[in-house]
């Protein structure tokens, strides 16, 4: 699986979660982006290729991150207090997730599903 490091989280793609909190969500963002590529993001890539898989890592890793915080509100209201639910928490999430990464996978062929 390729991984990317806090540093380039922080200074490359301008990321602002803390090191622990990176750390905690990280490895399973590379799980993701490997299984949504079918491998294909740890296999030999362009430079290009290259920078766009670490940029949806970043990306990836930020939307779990999100998800895991947000934790089913999709709307809130201090004044009225009116708090709204995702009817399908877990749909709408996995489509959050997997948008964070089509951003910048979408321009290489690392998401084909075909035979090649």
């Amino acid at each position: 699986m390729r991984t990317v490091s806090y540093s380039f989280y922080t200074e490359v793609y301008h990321g602002q979660l803390s090191e622990t909190e990176f750390q905690a969500q990280s490895m399973k963002a590379a799980a993701y982006v490997d299984d949504l590529t079918m491998g294909r993001a740890s296999g030999e890539l362009t430079e290009a290729e290259a920078l766009r898989v670490d940029l949806a890592l970043c990306a990836v890793t930020d939307a779990m991150h999100n998800a895991q915080e947000l934790g089913g509100v999709t709307a809130e209201t201090n004044d009225g207090v009116s708090i709204s639910y995702a009817a399908d928490y877990a749909k709408a999430t996995g489509q959050h997730i997997r948008d964070a990464a089509v951003v910048y996978l979408a321009q290489t062929n690392l998401l084909y599903r075909g035979v090649g």
